[in-house]
């Protein structure tokens, strides 16, 4: 990802051309993640057991 990405980002999100540019690296990643998620949607980690049992029906194929 190049610098203007993350420019671009931070002036979606709201900020100041120099406000994106200041902000520590960190920050900004983070504030972008929380504007993907939040326009792009997230998928719903599966459970611990729906992970097994989607192992074990695919190891049925076997």
């Amino acid at each position: 990802m190049t610098n203007g990405w993350f420019l671009w980002y931070g002036l979606r999100i709201g900020l100041s051309y120099d406000m994106a540019m200041c902000l520590p690296f960190g920050e900004l990643a983070d504030l972008i993640a929380m504007e993907q998620i939040r326009n792009e949607g997230a998928k719903k980690k599966k459970s611990r057991k729906a992970e097994e049992n989607e192992f074990w029906r695919l190891m049925g194929f076997v």
